[in-house]
């Protein structure tokens, strides 16, 4: 299990991000935080370059950004293993009548 940091180059960055970012097809609560703190990472790596002038990297940053908050809210409605006051979330999504 890799673990991503800091330090972590862009390639191992781009790879992670890559191989986790199916954590929705299979479920994985694991692999959605390896995937978040991996766009964390990139949203700060990236942000600086936007700083130092190379605005290419600015539609990067956005689309980090988006799965950041997507993947923080699916975190929130699978993980049940944080701490804190018991929560029941209920989904609706496949509903029928």
């Amino acid at each position: 299990m890799a673990e991503f940091n800091g330090a972590s180059t862009l390639q191992e960055l781009k790879i992670g991000h890559g191989d986790n970012a199916s954590y929705g097809e299979d479920n994985s609560v694991s692999k959605a935080k390896k995937f978040q703190t991996i766009n964390r990472i990139l949203i700060l790596r990236l942000n600086t370059l936007v700083q130092e002038g190379q605005s290419q990297f600015q539609h990067q940053v956005s689309n980090h950004l988006e799965e950041l908050k997507t993947v923080s809210s699916w975190i929130d409605a699978k993980d049940v293993t944080t701490s804190g006051p018991s929560v029941t979330k209920a989904n609706f999504e496949n509903f029928r009548r």
